[in-house]
């Protein structure tokens, strides 16, 4: 294991009056081609009561290259063989001082140099919220970029209605109730809709927060497990006919991935040209 940061020169972070400390968590694993952009993203950031952690799987590309090289304006970093991305995600969760939590993966960003400032501007004076959550930029591999709002959250939780990037969750929520690792794409999904079902109160502010990348992900490289994962998280093969159902939500998944794949680029700009214009 190989640790560093701000934190082992004795320096920390607390939350100061009216400028209550926010922590994020990047995990990532041999990305150092997109590692350096989240974190100046982070560390660029106008709010300074910042508190920043890396989790790296223990790569072996160069991108513990790129954290010591910013190691002076990250809080800990630790490099070291995980269990996947939300055991890694838990990590960061133990490591956490901050008030609230945002997670931004290597190769996500903030929208701009504001958000942050932006964001608790709102959110200071609220601490009866579980979650805020906001809209985010996604970028498409056709050259189209768009500002996607969230789906509002009313009666079921029953998929995922906005990026966990785009979102900020209350530390406390977090540390009693950790990501569940026996699902290794849908946990972000499966920890909201607990904290929705068990009363937590989900608060939307309308600004973008992240930017990030529509054709990359687990999710969207393994849609069958994901559709899995999702109708299991509720409760949906609880009933053996239902698998039934599963297969052709699996089937139609798929095919939606490939033909993504296949399709020509301009045919992709010109649908989401007319989609979204």
């Amino acid at each position: 294991m190989l640790i560093g940061g701000l934190r082992l020169n004795g320096i920390t972070k607390k939350s100061q009056e009216n400028m209550p400390l926010i922590t994020v968590i990047t995990v990532v694993y041999n990305a150092k081609d997109q590692l350096e952009e989240t974190i100046l993203s982070i560390t660029g950031q106008t709010y300074k009561n910042i508190e920043y952690i890396i989790i790296d799987g223990a790569s072996t590309d160069g991108t513990l290259d790129i954290i010591k090289k910013h190691e002076g304006l990250i809080d800990y970093w630790v490099s070291e063989q995980d269990n996947g991305l939300y055991d890694a995600m838990n990590k960061g969760i133990d490591l956490t001082s901050g008030n609230w939590i945002n997670f931004m993966n290597s190769g996500d960003t903030f929208y701009d140099n504001k958000t942050i400032e932006l964001l608790v501007s709102n959110i200071k004076y609220n601490d009866s919220i579980s979650v805020f959550y906001g809209d985010a930029e996604v970028h498409f591999r056709s050259g189209i970029n768009i500002i996607k709002a969230p789906l509002a959250i009313q009666g079921k939780m029953n998929f995922m209605k906005f990026r966990h990037q785009s979102s900020f969750t209350k530390t406390s929520c977090l540390k009693e109730r950790h990501f569940d690792v026996k699902y290794k794409i849908a946990a972000d999904f499966d920890l909201f809709r607990y904290l929705y079902i068990n009363n937590g109160k989900f608060c939307y502010i309308p600004i973008v927060i992240s930017k990030y990348y529509g054709i990359e992900g687990v999710s969207v490289d393994k849609p069958a497990a994901y559709e899995y994962e999702k109708c299991k998280i509720n409760g949906f093969l609880d009933k053996k006919i239902n698998y039934a159902f599963l297969f052709f939500i699996i089937i139609f998944a798929i095919g939606k991935y490939q033909l993504r794949k296949i399709f020509p680029t301009f045919l992709l700009k010109t649908y989401r040209d007319y989609k979204f214009k």
